[in-house]
Order: structure tokens, then C-alpha cells, then sequence
């Protein structure tokens, strides 16, 4: 079971470096109640687009995550911005983004079982 969402971001995917997806993981991971070791993000050109995928052990925690996020990180493009910019500060990282748009809203969905080395939140 996982929890998948996209968003685009201002830059290039260049402009985000380890240090900085590993922000962008704990910002999502805070917001799911997971580690960030269940989360995996994959980052595309085109601005950036960013597709996050948080892996959980049980459809209730799937679908629990979802709504959590919805409500709070993900309630709207600037509720994002601040939190991941507020993580950027927060870890020194001197990078600084807008969201220019929420492209999927948080939503549970069944999928194989997770990938291998995947720490799974229940």
C-alpha cells in the first residue's frame, strides 16, 4: 500500500541535491506520520516535477496518510511552499522554492509489495 502525490517545483532538478530531496522526504514524511525511509521521491524536468510515494503496511495506514497530508501540507501550493522552504532554513541548505502547482493530491492506492530494503510504516 502506498500513499503517491506529485507537485511541480521552481529550477531545475540540478537545483536539488541530495541534501535538499532529503528535505523534501522529511517534510513528507512528517506530514504522513512515517520515516522518511518510507518515503521515495522521483524527480523529471519540466520545472521539477517531484512524485512522491510513501510506502505503508496496511491499507488504514495508507489511506489515514492521505488525509493527513490533505489537510495539512498538501491543503494547498503555499501551505507546501512554506513547509519545504521552512525545511530548507531549517537545514542550512540556502535553497528556496515556490510550488508552482499541486499536480496530485495525496491518495492511497494498492500496489505490489514494496520495494525490497523499504522500510514500511504500519
Amino acid at each position: 500500500y502506498e500513499v503517491t502525490t506529485s507537485f511541480l517545483l521552481s529550477g531545475s532538478v540540478g537545483d536539488y541535491d541530495a541534501a535538499a530531496q532529503t528535505a523534501i522526504k522529511t517534510v513528507l514524511a512528517a506530514a504522513a506520520d512515517v520515516s522518511t525511509s518510507a518515503v521515495s521521491l522521483t524527480l523529471t524536468a519540466g520545472s521539477v516535477i517531484v512524485t512522491a510515494d510513501i510506502f505503508f503496511g496496511t491499507q488504514e495506514g495508507a489511506n489515514f496518510a492521505a488525509s493527513r497530508m490533505s489537510a495539512s501540507v498538501f491543503l494547498d501550493g503555499a501551505a507546501l511552499e512554506t513547509a519545504l522552504n521552512a525545511k530548507f532554513a531549517a537545514d542550512g541548505l540556502g535553497v528556496t522554492t515556490s510550488v508552482q502547482r499541486l499536480l496530485a493530491f495525496p491518495q492511497a492506492v494498492v500496489v505490489a509489495p514494496s520495494p525490497l530494503g523499504v522500510n514500511v510504516a504500519e
